[in-house]
């Protein structure tokens, strides 16, 4: 999997998620809740310790092609960094 961090996330599930223009949102298998960006360099994604997984439908979706994060592990309107999870 490759991971793609995407900074400056709004949670709300009105606006889509600016994505950088090389990103298939096809592609995006898991969105992480950023904790600990260091822990996460050095040893991947690891629930509660350097990211909170996110789920698909109940916290983010893809739908009409874009990314919308509406996530549970932050409150609507905060600002958030967060990193998706890619199929190779």
């Amino acid at each position: 999997m490759k991971y793609v961090t995407v900074r400056q996330v709004t949670n709300g599930s009105r606006t889509p998620v600016k994505l950088p223009a090389d990103i298939d949102v096809s592609k995006i298998q898991r969105v992480y809740l950023l904790l600990n960006e260091k822990l996460f360099n050095e040893v991947g994604p690891v629930h509660w310790k350097s990211v909170f997984i996110d789920d698909r439908m109940h916290d983010w979706d893809v739908r009409r092609g874009h990314l919308y994060y509406y996530a549970h592990s932050s409150s609507r309107g905060d600002v958030v960094d967060i990193i998706l999870g890619l199929e190779d």
